[in-house]
């Protein structure tokens, strides 16, 4: 009888690197401009940042919203594979996470891409700079929308089943309603402080999965040989 690994630890792995590229990411391209910055800030940022600088931030920031996927698989992988039969949730919140990714990826990283590329090229319309930081900072919030739902969703499947800590399942409701009613203060800041709080809980839940151990896995004997 051996103990091995829980196949957790790859989806922990995957959870810290989401949170330390992210975070990476964006000091790295330090967006400073939201949907409600001035003309000149915007200008600032677009046509004077520094491009180089604001794209490598931003791939990173790509790459960390993909290893969001594979620690969103693995998590619902652990939940489905405990939930009580017929039970939706585990599955609800991959169906979350993949929104949430595809959101920020593609009309809001895409957005932001597209207006850096245009000001470090001539093109300096106020209103075109505004109308892609719109779309980046929106779709921004509609993916926090996502994120809250796959909170939620975790929460209520890891509470049946028992498949995280009560403390971490108990969180997960708290963190998801509290991010959702956040969004609608997107100007006061509170969805980036819940924002934080949510990293925490990923790390706390990587590093719990990293560092618990499997099922102890009964080895089958070897087959003697018959003379």
């Amino acid at each position: 009888m051996s103990l091995s690994r829980s196949p957790g630890r790859a989806t922990g792995a995957a959870g810290l690197a989401h949170v330390v590229l992210l975070l990476a990411g964006f000091a790295i391209a330090m967006p400073s401009v939201l949907h409600d910055s001035p003309p000149a800030e915007l200008r600032d940022f677009y046509v004077d940042g520094a491009e180089a600088m604001i794209f490598a931030g931003g791939y990173v920031e790509c790459v960390a919203l993909l290893l969001f996927l594979p620690f969103a698989a693995g998590l619902h992988r652990r939940l489905r594979d405990r939930e009580p039969r017929h039970g939706s949730a585990a599955a609800t919140a991959r169906m979350a996470a993949v929104c949430y990714v595809t959101i920020g990826l593609a009309p809001g990283m895409s957005a932001a891409a597209a207006a850096v590329y245009l000001g470090h090229r001539g093109v300096e319309d106020p209103a075109l700079l505004a109308l892609a930081t719109n779309l980046r900072s929106f779709s921004y919030f509609l993916s926090l929308l996502a994120l809250s739902l796959f909170l939620v969703a975790v929460a209520v499947s890891a509470w049946r089943s028992g498949a995280l800590p009560r403390g971490m399942s108990g969180s997960a409701a708290v963190l998801g309603i509290v991010l959702a009613a956040a969004v609608t203060r997107a100007t006061g800041g509170w969805s980036d402080l819940v924002t934080l709080a949510v990293l925490v809980w990923l790390v706390a839940v990587s590093v719990w999965l990293l560092t618990r151990r499997g099922p102890a896995r009964v080895q089958e004997p070897a087959r003697q040989a018959v003379a």
